[in-house]
């Protein structure tokens, strides 16, 4: 099969957070962007084609994508399709990153068999969506302290 691909330019975005919800999701092309992306989902049976890998998706699901994967989602017809999707800049993880914390490191040094999937507990999930949400509101909202907030925990 082959594959259509198309580039989503993301140049501007240090860190980007998106609630997204749809009911019948299509996505038809394949797509990259320059930006690395974290995508959760909060659904069941969805499909996440990444090159060559079709992953069956479940609720509590996170993915993670370099600028180089190719992927696309598939949702079954009338379902409430809901996720989570982050972008962000590499340059700037990379610049909070040490020398003992490579916070790229699952996104760039990949073995043979990476898998872009792991399964977060009920815990994890719980702590990952309080963070998802603190950040979206600093990132959407012009309060006062927001851009320390964002410098500091972003």
């Amino acid at each position: 099969m082959t594959k259509t691909a198309k580039f989503v330019d993301t140049a501007n975005i240090t860190v980007c957070v998106n609630h997204n919800k749809d009911i019948s999701w299509k996505m038809l092309n394949y797509h990259f962007h320059g930006a690395f992306e974290i995508y959760y989902s909060l659904s069941d049976n969805i499909r996440l084609f990444v090159s060559d890998k079709i992953y069956d998706v479940s609720q509590g699901d996170l993915f993670v994508f370099n600028n180089t994967d190719l992927h696309r989602t598939v949702a079954p017809s009338n379902i409430s399709y809901e996720r989570y999707v982050i972008y962000f800049n590499p340059d700037y993880v990379s610049s909070l990153s040490t020398q003992s914390t490579n916070l790229l490191e699952c996104f760039i040094n990949r073995k043979s068999d990476f898998s872009h999937r792991v399964h977060l507990t009920d815990s994890q999930s719980e702590t990952f969506l309080y963070m998802l949400k603190k950040i979206k509101y600093y990132c959407s909202n012009n309060v006062y302290g927001s851009d320390v907030y964002k410098k500091e925990n972003i």
